[in-house]
């Protein structure tokens, strides 16, 4: 997934800059978002329209409970955009959509230092050992949002822009529990191990619309 989402983001940056970079009327910007810092390129079509193509990479840590595991999620988010502005009143105020892809994951684990309640049974933490699974989205996924963008077209080299917006990155998609405990080849286990599987996406179902609040320093050239 990783060696993917590099080829995409080089292919997708190489074409683009090789577009652009002839044209008088383009900038370079780094982006803080939700999604996590990344740089950015825009090229504006008209007072109307523009295009932005941008990556973006955040690591980050939490916590969830199912059943009585506590688990710890490991987040990679990490994607590449292809967005157009469309200013309607060709001032600042823009609306934007466009699409990611999304090599978004996460990584789930658990190690009980008791007993757990998973699905019908309750298990010890020998029985158990450490659980271990993973959850990703949709490769491609739609966005759309609205912003601003302060400077744009005016005589100075720099320009700001702010965005809110959401990415639609669908349904989880949670991959098989494994164990390594005493039990981790039990049918009866993995049957209960099953039912966490189902919580932890229950878990992850908040994740399939999530919000983009961004803002990007850019400079004109």
């Amino acid at each position: 997934m990783k060696k993917l989402f590099a080829a995409v983001c080089t292919v997708m940056s190489v074409a683009t800059w090789s577009h652009i970079a002839a044209a008088d009327d383009f900038a370079t910007g780094i982006k803080v978002s939700t999604l996590g810092p990344g740089i950015e390129i825009q090229k504006r079509l008209s007072d109307n329209l523009g295009l932005r193509l941008g990556v973006n990479y955040l690591p980050i840590s939490t916590n969830f409970t199912a059943d009585d595991v506590r688990y710890k999620a490991d987040f990679s988010w990490k994607n590449a955009s292809l967005l157009a502005d469309f200013y309607p009143f060709s001032g600042t105020f823009r609306l934007t959509g466009g699409l990611f892809y999304n090599g978004n994951t996460v990584d789930v684990s658990a190690t009980p230092r008791g007993d757990v309640r998973i699905g019908n049974n309750t298990y010890t933490s020998s029985e158990v050992g450490t659980i271990t699974g993973s959850v990703e989205f949709k490769n491609l996924v739609p966005y759309a949002g609205l912003g601003w963008s302060v400077g744009r077209g005016s005589s100075s080299d720099w320009s700001a822009g702010f965005d809110l917006g959401v990415m639609f990155q669908g349904a989880p998609s949670v991959s098989r529990l494994s164990a390594s405990g005493s039990l981790a080849s039990d049918s009866a286990f993995t049957t209960n191990l099953e039912k966490q599987r189902a919580d932890i996406k229950s878990e992850m179902e908040s994740y399939q619309y999530y919000p983009v609040v961004a803002f990007t320093l850019a400079y004109h050239f």
